[in-house]
């Protein structure tokens, strides 16, 4: 489930309407993520956010991006950046007004964590495309 590219570290987080960002960890990883889970309480046509804080532990410069496989219903600010050594990041992910509920109410989008190790002293305009293998 973890996709690994050759400098960076990549995790899968998947959403459900319980409302779970499911946050696959392992040793060696560049970014912390808290909470290991979001909750979004549904409610039709209403806007939610939920924040979850990254954390670098490294000494580190890291550059992180998140992607998902429903951008117009989700909203991640920021959805580039670098965490700074030792330091952490707040990101809010924010679902749009939904004019109905999922058949189920299950949820099938997920996203995608992203983090590389950036140059000492780089900043958001310093991430490239390749950064990320693609």
């Amino acid at each position: 489930m973890l996709l690994h590219n050759h400098s960076q570290k990549s995790k899968k987080l998947n959403f459900t309407l319980t409302k779970a960002i499911a946050f696959e960890m392992n040793t060696g990883e560049l970014l912390g993520i808290e909470p290991l889970e979001l909750k979004f309480p549904f409610e039709l046509k209403k806007q939610i956010s939920c924040s979850l804080q990254l954390s670098n532990k490294t000494d580190n410069y890291v550059a992180f991006k998140v992607k998902t496989t429903n951008p117009k219903k989700y909203c991640v600010r920021p959805n580039t950046g670098i965490v700074l050594p030792r330091s952490t990041c707040d990101v809010t992910v924010t679902m749009q007004a939904q004019k109905e509920a999922p058949p189920d109410m299950q949820c099938k989008d997920k996203f995608l964590l992203q983090s590389a190790k950036a140059n000492d002293g780089a900043t958001t305009k310093d991430i490239t495309p390749e950064m990320w293998g693609s």
